[in-house]
């Protein structure tokens, strides 16, 4: 009983911070896009910013279930800080596009959550679950050197791409535990890549 009330309340101690956190990165994402501020707005809208961010805290949360809630309280607090932000200090409030993001946390931010809590396991499904989020950092670009190639190899080279690799980097460090589960992660990454190149090009 005590173990569970212990393990209860550091869940809600770290739902409190990760919350209060989540809002201050929302602040200051929508300043930085509000002021139109080079480099940082591109970073701030990369995508990869936000899976490296995502993937540490579902893989260093203590179980499933924490994993889940730290990683949604998270991305609900950041876009209550980025669209009040918005609203408040910009005289601009997109419900819209606002309930769509809140919808793909849901439907994006659970299973990505579970996915990366499981990436910190040994075995191939261990690996598989780490190879998500670095095909989705680092081999982003393969896809589009399948025919038809609709970007060239150096259209894709800049500080974003820059920033992929180095995030990618920290999470082969930081997930696979071990170099053998570091070497399946990396055999599996560009696989899963291609594979999920593949069902969009097959899906758009």
């Amino acid at each position: 009983m005590n173990n569970g009330r212990l393990r209860g309340s550091s869940l809600l101690s770290s739902g409190i911070t990760l919350g209060g956190v989540g809002v201050i990165v929302g602040v200051l994402a929508k300043l930085i896009d509000g002021w139109g501020l080079p480099v940082a707005t591109d970073l701030v809208a990369n995508l990869g910013l936000w899976i490296l961010v995502v993937s540490l805290i579902g893989a260093k949360s203590r179980s499933r279930t924490a994993a889940v809630v730290r990683v949604t309280v998270f991305l609900i607090a950041m876009l209550l800080g980025y669209f009040g932000t918005s609203a408040l200090f910009f005289d601009y409030m997109p419900w819209r596009y606002a309930l769509g993001w809140i919808a793909v946390t849901f439907v994006l931010g659970v299973p990505f959550a579970m996915i990366t809590w499981y990436s910190r396991g040994t075995g191939w499904l261990a690996a598989c679950a780490a190879a998500v989020p670095l095909a989705m950092l680092v081999f982003s670009w393969l896809p589009y050197l399948l025919p038809p190639v609709s970007e060239t190899v150096a259209s894709l080279v800049n500080y974003v791409t820059a920033f992929n690799l180095v995030a990618g980097v920290a999470l082969v460090v930081a997930l696979p535990q071990g170099n053998r589960q570091r070497v399946r992660v990396l055999a599996l990454a560009p696989v899963v890549a291609v594979a999920v190149g593949l069902a969009q090009y097959v899906v758009l």
